[in-house]
């Protein structure tokens, strides 16, 4: 007889236990979508000194600590860095909007006609905390 319990609480559990992953990972999925799906508008370009993109001056370019966004709901909260200093390609990431101290070592070797280029932009959504992609910024040098 106590072989028979075990036997059926084996199988009502190995009954249950899949339908009840599966309902926390569709409640999972479905808190991602709407996580993803609360900004239907089109997205804000990243800036650099105020500027989208194309000719800056040295001075700009090395004065500028920060990357930001044309929609103040929008806050940059990391992207790539690439450049060629000196022949060599240089990549750099940052986890933040902030120009870091290697990106400002690279920019000083720079020289007039070199292009700087920001992409992987990736910037969060405050009302909905959503995270979205933005198109990069090639910037050159004057």
């Amino acid at each position: 007889m106590k072989k028979l319990v075990l036997l059926i609480a084996v199988f009502t559990i190995a009954l249950v236990l899949p339908s009840i992953a599966q309902t926390k990972q569709t409640s999972t999925t479905a808190t991602q979508t709407k996580a993803v799906a609360t900004y239907s508008g089109v997205l804000p370009s990243a800036t650099l000194a105020g500027l989208k993109g194309g000719d800056i001056t040295f001075l700009n370019l090395t004065n500028t600590d920060t990357l930001s966004t044309s929609d103040r709901n929008f806050t940059i909260i990391s992207f790539s860095f690439s450049a060629k200093v000196n022949g060599a390609a240089v990549n750099i990431a940052s986890n933040s909007n902030q120009i870091n101290s290697d990106m400002k070592a690279s920019i000083k070797k720079l020289v007039v006609g070199n292009q700087v280029l920001f992409n992987n932009i990736k910037a969060k959504y405050k009302p909905a905390g959503s995270i979205h992609d933005l198109a990069g910024m090639t910037f050159t040098i004057k």
